[in-house]
């Protein structure tokens, strides 16, 4: 009998808990959120006090989510607070991009977006709950799976911060601005396709560098409480070096991505890597409410991706007013008989 896991907790606790979830997922969209709205209105990158104001902004907001968050973990299982802060993040991205101009929903992106809030909550059902007792920190993480697993975090965090560093930090709002002017020059389609490319690869990296520090800041900040002396040191100082890599790229992704793209795909790359850390690292594999239903969740998840994502097939469709005049011109020569 699988059931829900704040089943034994009392009415007052759930909502509480339920509460710091989603304060914790608008915090963190409203991080992102504020840069967005203020480069959008500013025409391009706010500079001078205003720019230091508005990353020291982004930087407060995102610490007061984490913190609510914590919060959140204190009162109920991870298992249940990530998909809500989930749920809540890309809600509030989709109706602040969509209501303040910033980005024009269509209506795929809309049921996508729905979809893939949907597809997190459902995680809470299936997903593993918390273990009953306490656990064996160095133990589980000294496991050869878990090693192998954590050593392979920590070269995909070092991929795509050494992709970042040197390809360039553009993101898609550089891309997408040359796309257009290759369009309304009438360029080739390949040469069209290259900019969008490049900017879903630095979107992906974006994602990586958030999620993998985010992950492994994680495991280490559950290795202070079992760690003393020169490893503690040590912990604390690579602790120290993930929370820099999740704010840090969390603030120069707010800056020069497409958030209605980039915040679909991050949450989805939260999702899998700590669902995945999870099932190597902490033991979660007997846990799991329903395996294959679990699996089924994340492959829904991972195809939402590709709704919210408003690309294509390749082939460049009219203008949605040359479509209108083409379909007046069709209706004319019925009705005129030829």
């Amino acid at each position: 009998h699988n059931s829900f896991p704040m089943a034994n907790s009392d009415a007052g606790t759930g909502v509480a808990f339920i509460l710091l979830s989603v304060l914790s997922g608008v915090l963190s969209s409203a991080s992102y959120q504020v840069v967005s709205y203020c480069t959008a209105r500013a025409g391009g990158t706010v500079q001078g006090w205003r720019g230091i104001c508005l990353n020291v902004a982004n930087l407060v907001i995102g610490l007061a989510g984490v913190g609510f968050f914590v919060l959140a973990s204190k009162l109920g299982p991870v298992s249940v607070a990530m998909p809500v802060q989930t749920a809540a993040n890309l809600l509030l991205n989709m109706i602040v991009q969509g209501c303040a101009g910033i980005k024009q929903y269509t209506t795929t992106m809309v049921v996508g977006t729905l979809m893939l809030a949907a597809a997190a909550l459902c995680l809470m059902f299936v997903g593993p709950t918390d273990p009953s007792g306490s656990i064996d920190v160095m133990s589980l993480v000294s496991a050869t799976l878990a090693e192998v697993w954590l050593c392979g975090n920590v070269l995909l965090l070092l991929g795509s911060l050494a992709f970042l560093v040197f390809r360039g930090p553009v993101g898609a709002a550089g891309a997408d601005a040359h796309l257009e002017a290759s369009r309304s020059t009438s360029s080739s389609s390949a040469a069209a396709a290259e900019p969008k490319k490049e900017a879903g690869a630095r979107m992906l990296a974006y994602a990586l560098l958030v999620a993998e520090s985010t992950a492994l800041g994680a495991t280490i900040g559950k290795m202070l409480t079992v760690t003393s002396g020169g490893l503690l040191a040590c912990c604390f100082f690579f602790y120290f070096l993930a929370g820099l890599g999740t704010m840090l790229g969390g603030n120069v992704a707010a800056h020069v991505v497409d958030l209605s793209v980039y915040m679909p795909i991050s949450q989805c790359v939260q999702l899998a890597i700590n669902g995945a850390t999870g099932l190597c690292v902490w033991g979660d594999a007997p846990r799991v409410q329903n395996p294959v239903l679990y699996g089924c969740v994340y492959g829904l998840v991972f195809l939402c991706v590709f709704l919210c994502s408003e690309r294509d097939d390749g082939r460049q469709k009219p203008p949605l007013a040359d479509q209108r005049a083409d379909q007046g011109r069709a209706l004319e020569c019925v009705v005129n008989g030829s």
